[in-house]
């Protein structure tokens, strides 16, 4: 189990697949996967479809800023948002032509004794 609102946790997993499945054409693929690495759980979510010019990898995570046409700029952000409020953090990284890998850090919920 991770410290997280399971709620919040699903938007923000719910927007990251969602990027990742508008991205991509009709005989993509996604990747999700998880494991434990000391006190947090990473979860990556990869997909390979075009990925995201280097120009606007460091702009993703300001709020309205979009390439979509009927983006609104918000579910990245807002996914940054909701994972630090947790304590963990979320990275991308990107190959123009062979997809995007987004990284989700989530510390390990204390063990509840009973």
């Amino acid at each position: 189990p991770v410290l997280a609102d399971s709620l919040l946790l699903g938007q923000v997993l719910g927007s990251v697949l969602a990027n990742a499945v508008e991205a991509m054409s009709v005989s993509g693929r996604i990747s999700v996967s998880a494991e434990r690495v000391d006190k947090q759980v990473h979860v990556l979510i990869a997909d390979d479809g075009p990925g995201i010019p280097e120009e606007q990898l460091g702009r993703i995570f300001k709020p309205f800023f979009t390439t979509k046409p009927k983006g609104l700029g918000v579910g990245l952000p807002l996914a940054k948002r909701i994972v630090e409020r947790f304590g963990g953090s979320i990275r991308v990284t990107s190959q123009p032509g062979r997809g995007t890998t987004v990284e989700l850090r989530l510390p390990v919920a204390p063990e509840v004794k009973t």
